[in-house]
């Protein structure tokens, strides 16, 4: 695990995702819960592409990206 500097954390975008058998919902934020974006896409190949280009929208630096997944 890599410990990121305050610097770092305060830059950082929070994805959570909310996973289920047929869909999942995505939240992004920022340290301070503001709100960047959210989506809902299909548990298929197809959706999993949309999931990686919404993030490439989100326009983040990947290397503060901070991806959690809460599964059933």
């Amino acid at each position: 695990m890599k410990i990121l500097t305050a610097d770092q954390l305060n830059n950082a975008t929070f994805i959570g995702i909310d996973a289920h058998p047929n869909s999942h919902t995505a939240l992004a934020i920022n340290r301070f819960k503001e709100p960047k974006g959210h989506l809902t896409f299909a548990n298929t190949a197809e959706g999993i592409t949309e999931f990686q280009q919404w993030i490439q929208a989100l326009k983040v630096q990947t290397q503060t990206l901070i991806i959690g997944i809460d599964g059933g």
